[in-house]
């Protein structure tokens, strides 16, 4: 009304074509507020239904939005396209090939998507009911094949008995589902949505580690986290399809009425009744290694295990591997026995006086590709690591891990224990160092002789593997991390080995100034940490490789210009030493090979687990060469080398070593070259290896009857 009689009132003193401005000026005015009461009325509307119910009633658009967001996607991140690496002289580049087949899945995939979205649920009642009962009963098995196919197993071959425990271990948190929500919509879909993201995780593991998740992985989360930036996440188009289709399920779920599976409180304690039986009956299956007895199911290879045992019964039966069961014949009476054999030294804080300083080097992903697998390069890439004979010993070492799990090495290495005594997954870092409880180690074993100080560094976070608390347990004075190096030299994201050892140098010097002992210090290194999949501009690309399967490789190529990079930074470091008067050791050696795939050859025992290893002095220590080692003994062997007093524990590795050259997680080989599983009880070497077993859980796992004076130098 007020906008009318202003209108009237304006005609009536206005005329002609100024009349006609005001009053189309009016109107105009008059429109707008119509507008701001009607805007403000919708939205009071939206908060009193909730902006949930809006976008129910929106569901249709948002359902285009969304087909939209992954179609650009897809487009933007070329995944209808297939990479293909060439050559253009010493540069590498990268082409992609249109894949009509990927186009044209993907097209189907979001035409049925259309489908499932604009589809008007008129179905009566009834059949509603029916249907969602099929898709409980069917729910189980639409979980399995979906992951399944997401992981590329043989649906055909994975047989009777893994299908049945595959659907028992699925159906078994479908039934909790059902018990906890008593709905058709949260117990269809949940458990779903929670198998796809454990699937979509343990896909990216296998592809940046080299292998697949175990439940012992899940110890490992905040070391996982600690890298998680180094990778790419771009989402491939096989998850990208099984993405859709879970959205089409959820949305088909969603459409459909939902249901109460029990109606009355008597029914719903009786589904409830049955949940917590089939939670006894399954955790059976579980300790009673029902799920483990399969012949497939390995820790040496989990991707194979997931692929022909399916996903649940392998991340379930990995279980069993969690525990480290108490050796046959383990008592008092057989420590005291193989104790008596061997003697801890006698030692005193001034021992340090007369022996060197000791610098371990533990290279990430340090290997010789040119020795192992004949990788030609049109310049080498390690010429003055391998130049390195005088006054040297050097050779193979075989480690129990390959493209990650790098404490474990390290463990190995500063312990004497082995893993081939424990779980394939967990890191003893994480699962049985405590900071405040000591464990045996070379480092104590350097305190107890007087060093002035022992030094561990690694320039990265402090997080992974829980070193912080690690090296405290292990004896550490101080522990050293990126924080710790100012502007240093990077090479892609991470700190260049030639920063890296310009502080070994530099905390050297600094103890040179301030103490007339020896300082015994112990460097992670960082620079050639995966992935390897990306140039960057921070670093050249000088090394090429001409190897025909190989050439193409552009994580081959980056790699190869890395280890250049590490062996130009060994020059730098090793000429210094060969200048200074102090006596000092170097040992170099890596942590596992990179997650590169190479041409392994068969015939050769445990081929893709050696790696490279030298132990250099600036005064005469002579020359070995030592064709096979593992670093549970290496670390005795330096200790020996430097002269310093050995532990009874040491000893004994030191005897078994010529036995047992190499020990490791996925096999060992004796003295007469031949490669025995573990567990093997016909080997000639069997006995021997379980006096080590029983040794090693005395140290690490039965720790309140730990025998001190076997494992530690003087008091601890």
């Amino acid at each position: 009304m007020g906008c009318t009689a202003s209108i009237i009132v304006a005609a009536y003193f206005q005329r002609g074509s100024e009349t006609h401005r005001l009053r189309r000026k009016l109107q105009v005015r008059c429109e707008i507020q119509r507008y701001n009461k009607s805007f403000r009325r919708n939205v009071m509307e939206k908060e009193q239904k909730g902006w949930a119910v809006w976008l129910k009633e929106h569901k249709e658009v948002i359902g285009y939005i969304w087909i939209g967001v992954i179609f650009i996607y897809a487009i933007v991140n070329g995944l209808f396209f297939t990479k293909v690496h060439v050559m253009d002289g010493t540069e590498k580049i990268t082409q992609r090939v249109l894949d009509i087949k990927k186009m044209i899945i993907f097209l189907a995939a979001c035409a049925f998507s259309v489908a499932v979205i604009r589809w008007k649920n008129k179905l009566s009642d009834e059949r509603q009911k029916v249907i969602t009962l099929m898709i409980t009963v069917l729910s189980p098995i639409i979980t399995f094949v979906m992951l399944e196919v997401m992981f590329e197993s043989n649906l055909f071959a994975l047989g009777a008995r893994n299908y049945f425990f595959n659907l028992v271990v699925i159906a078994f948190f479908a039934v909790i589902f059902i018990a906890l929500f008593n709905s058709s919509h949260w117990s269809l879909i949940l458990p779903v949505i929670l198998w796809f993201a454990f699937q979509v995780a343990n896909l990216y593991v296998a592809d940046f580690r080299g292998t697949a998740l175990l439940m012992s992985d899940f110890t490992l989360v905040a070391s996982a986290l600690s890298v998680a930036d180094s990778y790419d996440y771009t989402i491939s188009l096989k998850v990208l399809l099984t993405l859709m289709m879970l959205v089409d399920y959820i949305i088909i779920i969603r459409k459909l009425k939902e249901r109460k599976y029990f109606n009355s409180v008597k029914t719903r304690a009786a589904g409830i009744v049955v949940a917590l039986a089939y939670t006894l009956i399954f955790s059976q299956l579980v300790v009673n290694g029902v799920l483990l007895k399969s012949p497939k199911l390995t820790q040496y290879k989990p991707q194979k295990s997931y692929q022909r045992n399916g996903t649940a019964v392998t991340l379930f039966g990995s279980l069993g591997f969690l525990v480290t069961p108490e050796p046959d014949g383990y008592s008092e009476e057989t420590l005291a026995a193989l104790m008596s054999k061997y003697t801890t030294d006698e030692v005193t804080d001034t021992d340090a006086a007369s022996m060197p300083n000791v610098i371990v080097i533990m290279d990430e992903a340090f290997s010789d590709y040119e020795e192992l697998y004949h990788l030609q390069t049109n310049e080498p890439t390690l010429p003055f690591f391998k130049s390195l004979k005088e006054n040297t010993i050097s050779g193979n070492m075989y480690v129990s891990i390959h493209g990650g799990q790098t404490a474990n090495t390290e463990y190995e290495f500063l312990t004497g224990n082995s893993k081939a005594f424990l779980t394939f997954g967990v890191a003893p870092y994480q699962s049985y160092l405590k900071a405040d409880k000591a464990h045996e180690s070379l480092t104590r074993s350097f305190k107890a002789m007087g060093y002035s100080e022992e030094l561990a560094v690694h320039p990265y976070k402090p997080t992974g593997y829980n070193r912080t608390a690690a090296y405290s347990a292990l004896g550490f004075d101080d522990f050293l991390t990126e924080e710790d190096f100012e502007n240093p030299l990077r090479y892609r994201k991470f700190i260049s080995d030639e920063a890296d050892f310009k502080k070994l140098i530099e905390l050297y010097e600094e103890n040179k100034k301030t103490s007339d002992r020896p300082a015994f210090l112990f460097n992670v290194t960082m620079q050639n940490h995966s992935a390897y999949d990306e140039l960057f501009d921070n670093m050249d690309y000088d090394i090429t490789v001409s190897n025909e399967e190989y050439k193409d490789d552009v994580k081959l190529y980056t790699y190869c210009n890395l280890l250049k990079k590490t062996d130009d930074a060994y020059k730098m470091l090793i000429s210094y030493f060969e200048k200074e008067e102090e006596p000092t050791i170097i040992v170099i050696f890596g942590d596992h090979q990179p997650n590169i795939k190479m041409n392994y050859d068969e015939d050769v025992p445990l081929q893709k687990y050696i790696v490279p290893f030298k132990i250099w002095a600036n005064y005469d220590i002579g020359e070995e060469k030592i064709d096979m080692i593992s670093p549970n003994y290496l670390g005795a062997k330096v200790m020996q080398l430097a002269g310093g007093a050995l532990t009874g524990y040491q000893k004994f590795i030191l005897d078994m070593y010529e036995e047992v050259p190499v020990l490791t997680y996925n096999g060992y080989i004796g003295a007469d070259g031949k490669l025995y599983d573990v567990e093997d009880e016909t080997s000639p070497y069997y006995d021997k290896l379980e006096e080590y077993r029983i040794l090693q859980y005395n140290n690490l796992m039965d720790t309140k009857n730990t025998v001190k004076d076997f494992f530690y130098l003087g008091e601890e």
